[in-house]
């Protein structure tokens, strides 16, 4: 496993989260359960042109350390870059999450109507406090003698909802010849914050209470 930075992090006020959430919770297979995932339950929550989308929930998600599905996420994080306010206008904010097939076409079908006979549109995927399912990275004890344990390496203290107005990527991956078993793949570009919110990150790989709380203002730039 690579240092807790390499997955989460702040650097010059910008927010960054990589993980490979949706391969990491779909095994239970031993090297890739101990991966870190962020995983997204009911709370998360999508619109399109401010039509609420129903998401329908995963019927095997593996969240850290469990042997039985999670059958309450609705979306994986995989990706998610936002910067705040103070650094003017560098580089581009994005995040791309992962949902169920049935949640892909409910999500694409919305856009495609509501994209008929208009320039742009906007797309939200609101954020609650508690919508991030807790324990998905394992921590290793300090001393490598005792067992570690799971914790979290980022929490959203702040509701928020990140907008977008610029065309989605989507994309329906895997499945084979049975598309119910397929993925969406959703990336949101030029994405802005609806208000100021405060994260949570943990600072070491040995221990979930080295946690520090940083502040992302809401009018970022969008480019």
């Amino acid at each position: 496993m690579r240092q807790v930075d390499d997955y989460v992090s702040i650097d010059n006020d910008r927010l960054s989260a990589n993980l490979s959430s949706l391969q990491n919770a779909q095994s239970i297979s031993p090297d890739v359960a101990m991966e870190p995932k962020i995983l997204l339950g009911s709370s998360f929550a999508i619109k399109v042109a401010g039509k609420d989308i129903t998401l329908t929930k995963f019927a095997a998600m593996y969240p850290g350390g469990a042997t039985e599905p999670n059958k309450d996420i609705v979306a994986t994080l995989e990706d998610l870059s936002v910067a705040s306010a103070t650094i003017g206008s560098g580089g581009s904010n994005s995040m791309t999450f992962a949902v169920t097939a049935d949640s892909y076409e409910a999500i694409t079908s919305a856009y495609k109507q509501a994209r008929a006979g208009r320039q742009m549109l906007t797309i939200e995927a609101k954020i609650a406090t508690d919508s991030l399912v807790t324990g998905q990275f394992y921590f290793k004890s300090a001393s490598g003698t005792t067992e570690g344990k799971w914790g979290d390496i980022l929490t959203f203290q702040t509701e928020v909802t990140f907008l977008s107005t610029d065309e989605p990527s989507i994309q329906l991956i895997g499945g084979g010849n049975d598309s119910s078993n397929a993925i969406g793949l959703i990336t949101l570009n030029n994405i802005r914050a609806s208000n100021n919110f405060d994260v949570s990150l943990t600072t070491e790989n040995s221990s979930d209470s080295a946690k520090v709380v940083t502040s992302i203002l809401a009018n970022n730039t969008s480019s």
